[in-house]
């Protein structure tokens, strides 16, 4: 008899409309339960999903998010007491999965006491700093004090588990320089359902229009670069263009005030937070994608969506966007260092074409292979079959 098949996923933010992160969640889930795992999802937030398989981590539900965010040792303590009331030692749990650093080290706790093995999933930077661009000079400073002590403490929890999940080479390099042992992390790239992959197949051509359009998809914050796309769209003599921005965020009023400074409100244009059949409309009718965020990140779904519509991306070359833009047939890549510069003359070169380039159906199959559920399942059970006594 097959034995192994019980996964607990616990996940801080999970019910949460917060990003990328908590949509690969769901989508790890689903993938795990299409091939036969029992999975459950535990979440602070899993009240705001009402499903069957996601658990609501009891007496979180009115735990700040920022609180979450910054965590100390006195909220590790109360999470893993809260943690379990749900996931006890006659559970049948066969592995603890966490999904994030905020909960990891309430999940190593719960994993030693009922001595079940601990994979952890690293989305995030471990880094020494607050960025500061949502933040006041007090905050960031008292930030950067309490952040110190929770390095120490993410890093010991890391060390403790029986196997790290990094979502890209480029969090695996930066595992490796915060202490831990390159032979116990494994590297396992996000995806998208082959569903999705189906209807993107699907998409209508571009609509007709005279103009260049340029998507921008993502949370409107300063990091995410869009202060430095209007600086340089202001010194553009061009007007024959449309940036169109998808996403909110706390940026986005002084955003509109230095639009409106720069008499950029025709070229600009906001869309909000939108649905799944709204952005797939965005990919299929823009010309190129714009990734412009100056914070490394682990993994950009939003640069794997543009490509798997066959639309070439502009991107800062940080985080893990070396790893998806590796040839310019997927798009471009900036110096970080030179962005104005570059930023400039790539707008400039794209606003010149006549034809716009799109990515190749070979660039495409190989894109599609590397990224593929299938492929992520199978590194994903031989991590699980490592340290399971029965094998899966």
């Amino acid at each position: 008899m097959i034995k192994h098949r019980n996964i607990a996923l616990i996940s801080t933010f999970y019910g949460e409309n917060l990003g990328g992160a908590e949509k690969s969640i769901g989508l790890l889930a689903d993938l795990l339960r299409q091939k036969g795992f029992n999975v459950k999802v535990f979440s602070t937030r899993a009240y705001k999903l009402s499903q069957k398989n996601i658990i609501q981590i009891p007496y979180t539900r009115y735990i700040p998010n920022k609180f979450l965010l910054l965590g100390n040792s006195l909220l590790d303590w109360y999470l893993y007491w809260c943690l379990a009331r749900v996931i006890k030692k006659d559970s049948g749990y066969d592995f603890l999965h966490s999904q994030d650093f905020f909960i990891l080290p309430a999940t190593v706790k719960i994993g030693y006491r009922i001595k079940l093995p601990i994979i952890a999933q690293v989305r995030e930077v471990i880094d020494k700093k607050v960025y500061r661009g949502n933040y006041s000079m007090i905050v960031t400073y008292l930030g950067n004090l309490l952040l110190k002590s929770r390095l120490k403490t993410w890093r010991k929890s890391l060390s403790q588990c029986s196997r790290v999940i990094a979502i890209s080479e480029f969090i695996k390099k930066n595992l490796v320089l915060n202490g831990l042992q390159s032979k116990n992390i494994s590297t396992v790239y996000n995806f998208l359902k082959p569903e999705t992959i189906s209807k993107i197949q699907k998409g209508k051509r571009v609509a007709k229009t005279t103009k260049i359009i340029y998507f921008m998809p993502g949370r409107i914050e300063v990091e995410k670069g869009h202060q430095l796309l209007i600086n340089t769209l202001k010194k553009l003599p061009e007007k024959n263009y449309q940036v169109r921005l998808a996403g909110q965020g706390p940026y986005e009023p002084e955003l509109k005030k230095i639009i409106k400074k720069y008499n950029l409100e025709r070229n600009v244009k906001f869309l909000g937070q939108l649905k799944e059949r709204a952005m797939q409309k965005e990919y299929n009718n823009c010309h190129y994608v714009l990734q412009l965020g100056k914070v490394p990140e682990g993994f950009g779904r939003t640069i794997l969506e543009a490509l798997l519509h066959s639309k070439k991306v502009i991107a800062l070359d940080v985080g893990a966007k070396k790893e998806l833009l590796t040839n310019k047939g997927r798009g471009f890549l900036i110096n970080s260092n030179k962005a104005s510069e570059e930023l400039l003359s790539i707008l400039q070169l794209t606003m010149e074409e006549k034809q716009y380039p799109k990515v190749s159906t070979e660039e495409l199959k190989k894109i599609k292979e590397q990224f593929s559920g299938d492929r992520v399942y199978k590194k994903l059970l031989e991590i699980y079959n490592s340290y399971a006594s029965t094998k899966v």
